[in-house]
């Protein structure tokens, strides 16, 4: 113990220890500094020749000297360590340890070549070691500091905080469907390219001021939750006279459509406050409510209301055609039948067998004639319309010249005949 005493206070040794240990400790604060500013990889363009292997008695160490030089025969360049990746003998002198607990010794720039001296503990045991060479990748800047380096940043200067995307933009700093709102404050962010938006990004396609699920540009009643802000008024004769218990149906009854039913008074009136967008057809001129009229004994009446801007309350006149004849299941069309009305032959249907739907092996039905000189004024419109050849069914027709006739025909189950497999033959 006395020996190892008066060794340690050696003043010369104290000294070395000291200076040693300072060096130590301020190789591993420049260490961590560069670290923090890069990633470390191997240098292969610089080489290490070591040395042999000496002994410092003054240390009691083994030492090496190692020559660092680049195979260009260049000056050393960049930031560059010595790393010794393994060792038969603990290393006593290093700079620091890396993240995998190696020793390590700073070189310095500027020189053809810079010699390294390593010191090893001494001990019995065959003496062996292994360097490599590093170079710190320098990382390219991250100036807003999101994450992505500022060579790919397609948004270089994102708010602090903000999360981004791989391109290094937030919400905030995006803005997909060019409206001139950014994603973080777009309440409606898929506006059609060209419409003109408000301060939260919305079109008024894309609006609905009245939170009824239907966008103002869709909306008839854009300020009516309720969608019934149109007011038609129905009224429905027959014979001159108003008919009670006339189903009416205003809308579109089929996918997507909308419907208001109900019956006509005892004085053939009937209300309704419409105004579902489904329940509005458009014929590619006008919007219109579809309105159809239907009651036994009488042709079922077809009419519209046409929609004019800022009207809001309509008013329609349906006058329906009594039934002229009725075809029984005891008659044969295929034949011909004749058509009467007030016991006058107005015409002859017949209705061949090849001319039947598919699966169809009986039809009956009920037949409205319209009178040219009479029935100008009656509303008709059934399934089937038999016109003069060469008149356009989607044209008016001038009933003072030509009669019509209208075809509410069913199957041998009641289902309607709105369609034919081949032509049939009216004449009148």
């Amino acid at each position: 113990m006395d020996i190892v005493s008066s060794r340690f206070h050696q003043p010369g040794l104290a000294a070395r220890l000291f200076l040693l240990l300072a060096f130590c400790f301020m190789g591993v604060t420049q260490a961590n500094a560069i670290v923090a500013a890069g990633e470390w990889q191997s240098a292969n363009d610089l080489s290490v020749a070591q040395g042999d292997r000496f002994y410092d008695r003054s240390l009691r160490a083994y030492y090496t000297y190692n020559t660092v030089t680049a195979s260009s025969g260049e000056s050393l360049s960049g930031d560059l360590r010595l790393v010794v990746l393994s060792s038969s003998h603990s290393v006593l002198n290093a700079d620091g340890t890396n993240a995998d607990g190696n020793p390590f010794f700073m070189v310095p720039a500027g020189s053809a070549e810079h010699v390294v001296r390593i010191n090893f503990q001494r001990r019995r045991a065959g003496f062996s070691y292994t360097t490599q060479m590093q170079r710190l990748a320098e990382q390219d800047p991250d100036t807003d500091g999101d994450g992505v380096f500022d060579n790919v940043d397609s948004c270089p200067d994102t708010p602090q905080g903000e999360t981004v995307d791989a391109n290094g933009c937030s919400d905030s700093q995006k803005d997909d469907d060019s409206d001139g709102v950014s994603n973080a404050a777009d309440s409606c962010p898929n506006t059609p390219s060209g419409e003109a938006v408000d301060v939260a990004g919305c079109s008024e396609s894309q609006k609905d001021d009245d939170d009824d699920g239907i966008v103002n540009s869709d909306d008839f009643c854009p300020a009516d939750p309720n969608n019934s802000c149109f007011l038609i008024n129905v009224m429905v004769r027959g014979g001159g006279s108003g008919l009670p218990n006339v189903a009416i149906v205003v809308g579109i009854d089929g996918p997507g459509g909308a419907t208001t039913s109900s019956t006509t008074n005892v004085d053939g009136h009937f209300a309704a406050n419409v105004g579902h967008p489904g329940s509005i057809g458009n014929d590619g001129l006008d919007d219109f409510f579809p309105v159809s009229a239907t009651i036994d004994g009488f042709a079922t009446g077809f009419a519209k209301v046409v929609l004019a801007p800022g009207v809001f309350e309509y008013d329609l006149l349906i006058d329906l055609a009594p039934v002229s004849d009725i075809i029984g299941d005891e008659e044969d069309v295929a034949a011909g039948v004749s058509i009467e009305k007030e016991d006058e032959t107005v015409g002859e249907l017949t209705i061949p067998a090849a001319s039947f739907p598919a699966g169809v092996t009986e039809i009956t039905g009920e037949i409205t004639y319209l009178d040219p000189e009479g029935d100008i004024g009656l509303t008709p419109g059934g399934d089937l319309l038999a016109l003069p050849i060469g008149a356009d069914p989607n044209e008016p027709v001038p009933l003072e010249t030509f009669g019509m006739m209208e075809f509410d025909l069913v199957d041998q189950n009641g289902n309607p005949i709105t369609d034919l497999a081949a032509p049939a033959e009216v004449c009148m």
